[in-house]
């Protein structure tokens, strides 16, 4: 029995519901592997036509529980990587789901949330405009823009689409940066008035 999602069949339709409100949804290494194995289950099961992923509550998914990403800091280098796999096997099997995929998106979808809705894009550019069509809408809806690029989580989100993106929206914006990525390696922050983001301070 699943403990973070639920499965409710319509006729020929499976609905994967993300249950943790408490939270918004956002996912743990339980609820990992419980969509991994949902994705393989319904996949191979010939009754299913259509599978609508959806949240429980007043969002869709908030991305990674801030709970489990601070036990991971405690998680030796191998451990790390093994949640970083299954992560990535969770989103490779929704991407390649053998049927027709729909997000029912009901709320936020912040982080991993846009990934699990890109990861219903049938073309790797249609993966990659999904997320930043979630972002264009959600900077559109904001008054101000507070970005933050944690090199040393290897959480990167800027790179030349961001940029114009955030530059077309002409919205205020605080660029945060941490000065060194993952590797230890100096983050050029001269680099980002190039990109039209302003000057660092």
């Amino acid at each position: 029995m699943y403990t973070t999602i639920e499965i409710e069949r319509e006729s020929n339709v499976a609905w994967i519901w993300l249950n943790r409100p408490e939270v918004r949804n956002a996912f743990n290494d339980v609820m990992i592997r419980e969509l991994t194995e949902s994705f393989v289950t319904l996949g191979e099961d010939p009754s299913v036509k259509v599978v609508v992923l959806a949240g429980r509550g007043t969002s869709f998914c908030a991305g990674a529980d801030l709970n489990w990403m601070k036990r991971m800091s405690s998680y030796t280098l191998e451990e790390n990587r093994q949640d970083a796999s299954n992560l990535a096997a969770m989103l490779e099997r929704l991407y390649r789901l053998p049927k027709p995929t729909i997000a029912r998106i009901n709320g936020h979808a912040f982080a991993g949330g846009m990934g699990l809705v890109a990861g219903m894009s049938d073309t790797p550019e249609k993966l990659v405009s999904a997320v930043e069509g979630q972002i264009a809408f959600s900077i559109d809806a904001a008054d101000y823009v507070l970005l933050i690029v944690d090199g040393r989580e290897g959480l990167v989100p800027l790179d030349i689409e961001m940029a114009q993106i955030l530059r077309r929206s002409r919205k205020p914006v605080c660029l945060v940066v941490n000065k060194v990525d993952a590797d230890d390696t100096p983050i050029d922050i001269n680099e980002f008035p190039k990109l039209g983001l302003g000057n660092p301070v």
